[in-house]
């Protein structure tokens, strides 16, 4: 009996992505414990030794699914870094880029949020936290250099941080759970302004509005009644 013919590499990607998008429809809709190969198979139409041979596992598949969300941030943080130019206008590409990249893996990102928010699924450990790092560490930078350029305010480099990581993570939660709503990215940069002017005012413009906020961390009742 002759040998069967090796299937032809169209036909082994069309299979390969069937099981992707087949896997990420079944663990956002059933999870990820209550999904079988079998169902990942029949969804994706393919056999199981089809999945075993391009992802050995059910675990391996995820992991591939979770590893495939991320690659496409790395070359936006490498460009992040790599422009030339005032900082605000670095920042706004980057945050744009950003999300852009989530509008592509909508799915990804929601299964990521279910696996790391929602209850255990039982899914292979996949460090998340690594890659929200990445892009923490590339927003410090770029406001560390606007600071140091004089562009914004030295002093304000960690709360400008968290602000403008802020934006992203507001703009994809509301995505998420309310599609509806036109925030996007005309939103994303009117918030970045909004953050960039206050990183540009003078130094000392928020500092009369601390005491009260000073007062009101103390909690006896003497400190409450002058606080008011």
């Amino acid at each position: 009996m002759a040998d069967t013919p090796p299937a032809a590499p169209a036909a082994e990607a069309s299979a390969r992505e069937r099981l992707v998008t087949a896997a990420l429809e079944l663990f956002n809709s059933r999870g990820y414990a209550a999904t079988s190969v079998r169902e990942i198979c029949a969804a994706a139409g393919v056999t199981k030794p089809v999945l075993y041979y391009h992802f050995e596992s059910k675990e391996g598949l995820y992991l591939h699914v979770m590893k495939a969300g991320f690659s496409d941030l790395e070359p936006v943080l490498k460009a992040a870094r790599e422009r030339t130019g005032p900082v605000r206008e670095r920042l706004a590409l980057l945050l744009d880029e950003t999300y852009e990249l989530f509008l592509r893996h909508v799915p990804e990102v929601r299964l990521m949020h279910a696996i790391y928010y929602g209850p255990p699924q039982g899914a292979p450990p996949f460090d998340f936290e690594a890659y929200h790092k990445l892009v923490e560490d590339r927003v410090r930078e770029l406001i560390e250099a606007g600071a140091a350029a004089g562009e914004c305010a030295a002093d304000r480099v960690e709360e400008a941080t968290w602000l403008v990581l802020g934006i992203l993570n507001t703009a994809i939660e509301i995505h998420l759970c309310y599609p509806e709503v036109p925030f996007g990215r005309e939103t994303i940069l009117r918030m970045l302004d909004v953050v960039w002017r206050g990183m540009c005012a003078p130094a000392d413009a928020g500092r009369a509005s601390s005491a009260p906020t000073d007062r009101l961390s103390k909690t006896t009742p003497a400190s409450e009644g002058t606080a008011r």
